[in-house]
């Protein structure tokens, strides 16, 4: 999940037609997971009560891109995208934690 952080929010560009928004409709909950894939496997989850916008998303959604992308394919991978929300999540409760203390030295 491509994300960027807003003062104390965690911000997420989800599309229009994602299956997410249906859920976030049903259940305006959520508590991502956000995790790194190398040592030493560090991870934080967010609870909380998002709100979703619809405007700003192409600015949000070029800033995340170009954050993993860099400049000029973050730039190709927004034109390259449709509509979409922005998922505000405010910070007000998390936990952090990596495996670095199990990890062979």
């Amino acid at each position: 999940m491509w994300f960027r952080f807003v003062g104390d929010a965690l911000e997420v560009v989800i599309a229009q037609d994602d299956v997410k928004l249906r859920h976030l409709a049903a259940r305006p909950q959520c508590s991502p997971v956000i995790f790194e894939s190398v040592p030493p496997f560090r991870d934080v989850r967010v609870e909380g009560e998002p709100t979703l916008h619809t405007h700003g998303v192409t600015d949000a959604r070029r800033s995340i891109a170009t954050r993993y992308l860099g400049g000029e394919d973050g730039e190709r991978f927004t034109a390259a995208r449709g509509p979409g929300v922005v998922l505000r999540l405010p910070i007000t409760d998390g936990r952090a934690w990596d495996l670095a203390a199990i990890l062979p030295g």
